[in-house]
């Protein structure tokens, strides 16, 4: 589900008024671009991509919005053609707009880093590229072969020294990494039925849970254990890959996919901090990813992600220290939301109450 940039203008106004409780929304970006063959059967035709004539359509759309509705970055996803692509990244600089999301699947992670992509989602990505069968990968092979089946193939053809320079490459070119550990660890969760180690699914709609529920049933009811295997180690691969690149300086940005399966926002942050510290990251690199690294992408941390005099007053207050343990991040004490004030019994109060049951 996705909203228009007009709705999000309008709840951050909301919220800057104190009308409505929520983060403040930095930046967002446009509904996914991706392709002639995947795009959305109700966006204008041009969103399909599929030539320059369509992207200078689409990027001048977006530049052309008032200001308030403008989007911060233009919402790459897997099936955009290759040139269209290198089309994309380059009126895209020129009319001020970042490209993030997913690196398109039929090109290489250099071929997106030389291009100008600034941040990449999914932990997922460096298993594809850094694959002794990356070519019959990039070709369309595999493309339909069953997760439980995909995943084992990849992880035996995954070579970490391959890897390297792909890490170093982002680094240099300063490219973001959004790993979003969360969308793995939850495809392993789903099938080995661990529901309960899930945080806030009690408190999420009925509606979504539904839809979990549905998909849940269409993919994981009758998975071996070997399977349930199979998506453990694809996830921990994964986490490891985001280790490896934030040690060859790599910066990381802390995104979930929030509801996507499973994933409730502002508890599934707390859980992909957590996700990254279990992978070896330490602890203050992770804060970093949730606080200063993303105001650096949107280019603002001269007013906010860091405590400085003369930044914006979004602080939250801990009972305890979370570079000895990064699950204290939940142990909340107050919210300090430029002049207004949330106590910990507060907001334990703007939860749907009671939670939905399980």
């Amino acid at each position: 589900m996705y909203a228009c940039m007009q709705d999000k203008a309008s709840w951050q106004q909301k919220v800057d008024d104190s009308v409505m409780v929520g983060p403040r929304l930095h930046g967002w970006g446009t509904f996914p671009l991706n392709g002639p063959n995947g795009m959305h059967p109700d966006s204008p035709l041009f969103h399909g991509t599929k030539d320059y004539e369509d992207v200078r359509q689409l990027v001048d759309h977006y530049a052309n919005m008032p200001d308030e509705h403008q989007p911060t970055f233009l919402k790459t996803y897997n099936w955009i053609p290759p040139e269209s692509y290198k089309a994309l990244a380059r009126y895209a600089k020129e009319r001020g707009f970042k490209l993030s999301g997913h690196m398109p699947r039929t090109m290489t992670l250099a071929d997106v880093i030389d291009a100008g992509q600034n941040s990449i989602a999914h932990a997922r990505l460096f298993i594809f590229d850094c694959s002794s069968q990356q070519a019959e990968l990039r070709s369309g092979q595999h493309w339909d072969t069953p997760l439980v089946d995909l995943y084992p193939m990849l992880i035996q053809a995954f070579e970490e020294d391959t890897c390297v320079s792909r890490y170093e490459q982002m680094a240099e070119k300063q490219v973001f990494l959004n790993p979003t550990l969360m969308t793995r660890r939850n495809d392993y969760y789903g099938v080995a039925g661990k529901f309960s180690d899930m945080l806030g699914t009690d408190y999420g709609h009925y509606l979504l849970a539904m839809e979990w529920e549905e998909d849940i049933a269409q993919h994981g009811t009758n998975i071996s254990q070997e399977g349930i295997a199979a998506f453990r180690d694809f996830y921990h691969l994964s986490a490891a890959t985001v280790a490896q690149a934030s040690k060859h300086g790599v910066v990381l940005l802390a995104g979930t996919d929030s509801w996507s399966e499973y994933n409730v926002p502002g508890f599934s942050l707390h859980e992909e901090l957590q996700a990254m510290s279990a992978a070896g990251i330490d602890n203050f690199t992770v804060l970093q990813a949730a606080t200063i690294n993303g105001a650096k992408y949107f280019g603002i941390d001269d007013r906010i992600g860091s405590i400085t005099v003369g930044k914006v007053a979004d602080l939250i207050m801990l009972d305890s220290n979370p570079i000895l343990d990064i699950s204290n991040t939940l142990d909340i004490n107050t919210v300090f939301q430029g002049k207004v004030i949330y106590k910990a019994e507060h907001i334990e109060g703007l939860k749907c109450n009671p939670p939905r049951k399980k």
